[in-house]
């Protein structure tokens, strides 16, 4: 059974389930969430949270390769979407480590869209 079906996302540890819906309700990408809740699947019994931050903290670091990548080649909106949800991911991956780690500050300071220069586009 999928991991990620349903409300069979990490029975028994509500706090993961719930860290899942606010993930994907801050930007994350669904296909992407489903395969990472699978990987975390066995880690959910004991609730380790050493699993979650490398789960969520790889898969932030492949998106911002990737939407490097991605702007180099000129997909300005794909790159940029990319590194988004890298922010996101990285952002979510320190949820469950001790306040003291110092891998939580340096989640929220070593990416910054601002390093990324982008055009601004005009909505209509």
């Amino acid at each position: 059974m999928c991991a990620s079906r349903g409300t069979a996302w990490f029975p028994g540890n509500y706090r993961w389930r719930h860290a899942v819906m606010r993930l994907w309700f801050t930007g994350g990408n669904p296909g992407e969430v489903a395969r990472a809740v699978d990987e975390l699947a066995d880690a959910s019994e004991s609730a380790e949270p050493e699993a979650w931050y490398h789960t969520w903290h790889a898969l932030a670091d492949r998106l911002w390769s990737r939407g490097e990548r991605q702007l180099a080649e000129g997909h300005v909106e794909s790159g940029a979407d990319s590194l988004l949800r890298s922010c996101c991911y990285d952002q979510w991956s320190i949820a469950f480590i001790d306040h003291a780690d110092p891998r939580r500050p340096a989640a929220h300071t070593r990416r910054s869209l601002r390093s990324v220069a982008t055009p601004q586009r005009s909505i209509r």
